[in-house]
């Protein structure tokens, strides 16, 4: 059964279960119009016996307990009357010896197979004259006509039943196929993308059942599939591509210094220059380390409560040579202290990246202001700057890893600092928004959760 397809199984149940349910609906029918039609023959021939006595007339012959009987009425063509006196002799009506030969059982109604006549009902019942049983009377009728009704009913059902059978497999077999028409459509796709090709997609079907939400649900899995497969493709790339520059300058630099330089001030040239790409490659390794762990689920967060202002005001510490090399005035607006439950590296590491891009991408003379306020059960953040901004279609993809605009592709960023920042907000469970306008700076809105 196992080795059997789908549709051979759907169809073999279901004719199991239409043979079952037919073979009950059947037995029970039979039985159930066999016993209408003997409960008709029986009410039939008590209607007769009760006719019967009500045109019945009893003389008695003196005193020597002899009784003449007279039945005027005609009875119907298949009931015959047959009367006995006290010693069991027929003194009225039939005579045949095969219906007279039964004894008599008192007021009861019963099934008796005669002889080359089939079924017969027999009904005996005792007569009464002046208070004493002075005979029997009984009545009998032919039920065979029923009988062979109840025949040909049984003909009918043994040899309906398998047609029916037939015509429900042929049904089965046909509406499995088109019910699971979709399945093979999903199995057929399924198998192209396992070649490659995640441009495939299962047609819809025009209802909403399960097979139509199936296909749905696989078209969206491939679309993230697709989606993933070309991120990746990109990301890999892009890695490539940033980790080889850096290889690309140590390498030249060494083999220039081996084979060129003889003075011991080139050569300390070019170990700065190698120090300067190595640190650069342990960084970019350290932050795709990061992202992999993300995508994973396997960042460890060391949760402690951290002061976000003073977190926020040591970077700007931090970056207070940077910003006055610009002449750039960073801020902030809001004297509140919010305490919150983060991981303080991570927490770190986010503003120092919104901040340093802040920084970077800054006009001469431009501004940088952070505040921050309590809302609900979250902390919020707003970074805002008088930087040269983003353009809308730049914007939708500045979370994207090494994604750089064009107007900063000539700083020698790896791209990946605002992934890490949308990474590390997600890891805490918070939200980040940016809006941006090209020529007139950038703003960033954080939210974390005060009790992660």
């Amino acid at each position: 059964m196992n080795s059997l397809s789908i549709r051979a199984k759907v169809t073999i149940l279901f004719v199991c279960l239409f043979l079952i349910l037919s073979s009950l609906f059947s037995f029970f029918m039979y039985n159930y119009l066999s016993g209408i039609l003997y409960q008709k023959e029986e009410e039939t021939i008590e209607e007769e016996f009760s006719h019967i006595f009500s045109h019945l007339k009893i003389s008695a012959n003196g005193n020597n307990d002899s009784y003449t009987f007279e039945y005027l009425e005609l009875l119907s063509p298949k009931t015959k009357l047959t009367l006995f006196d006290l010693k069991g002799n027929v003194r009225l009506g039939e005579t045949d010896s095969r219906i007279a030969k039964f004894p008599i059982e008192a007021d009861s109604s019963r099934r008796v197979e005669i002889d080359d006549q089939g079924l017969w009902f027999f009904y005996d019942k005792p007569i009464y004259y002046e208070n004493k049983i002075i005979g029997w009377i009984r009545v009998s009728r032919s039920i065979s006509p029923t009988v062979d009704t109840l025949k040909k009913i049984k003909t009918i059902i043994f040899t309906a039943t398998p047609l029916f059978i037939f015509f429900a497999t042929l049904s089965s077999l046909f509406l499995a196929r088109r019910a699971l028409a979709p399945i093979d459509s999903v199995t057929k796709t399924a198998s192209e993308i396992e070649k490659g090709d995640l441009s495939r997609r299962i047609k819809i079907p025009i209802t909403n059942d399960e097979i139509g939400r199936l296909a749905r649900t696989f078209n969206k899995m491939i679309a993230r599939l697709e989606d993933t497969f070309n991120r990746e493709k990109r990301f890999t790339s892009d890695a490539s591509h940033e980790l080889r520059t850096p290889i690309t300058v140590i390498s030249a630099k060494a083999e220039a210094a081996l084979t060129k330089s003889k003075k011991i001030e080139d050569y300390k040239k070019a170990l700065r220059v190698i120090i300067r790409e190595t640190k650069r490659v342990s960084f970019l390794l350290s932050q795709l380390l990061l992202l992999a762990r993300s995508d994973e689920g396997k960042s460890i967060l060391n949760i402690e409560k951290i002061d976000l202002k003073m977190i926020i005001e040591s970077i700007i510490i931090e970056m207070k040579d940077k910003a006055e090399q610009k002449n750039i005035r960073l801020s902030i607006t809001s004297e509140q202290n919010l305490i919150i439950k983060a991981d303080q590296t991570f927490i770190t590491m986010l503003f120092l990246n919104i901040i340093e891009n802040s920084i970077k991408y800054n006009k001469k003379g431009g501004f940088i202001n952070i505040s921050f306020s309590k809302e609900d059960n979250n902390a919020k953040v707003i970074i805002e700057d008088s930087g040269i901004g983003i353009s809308d279609e730049n914007l939708i993809h500045i979370f994207d890893r090494f994604y750089r605009v064009s107007e900063s592709r000539a700083d020698k960023g790896s791209g990946l600092g605002l992934s890490i920042v949308k990474e590390i907000v997600e890891v805490h469970k918070g939200q980040i928004k940016i809006d941006s306008k090209l020529g007139k700076g950038t703003k960033f809105e954080i939210s974390l959760p005060m009790n992660l």
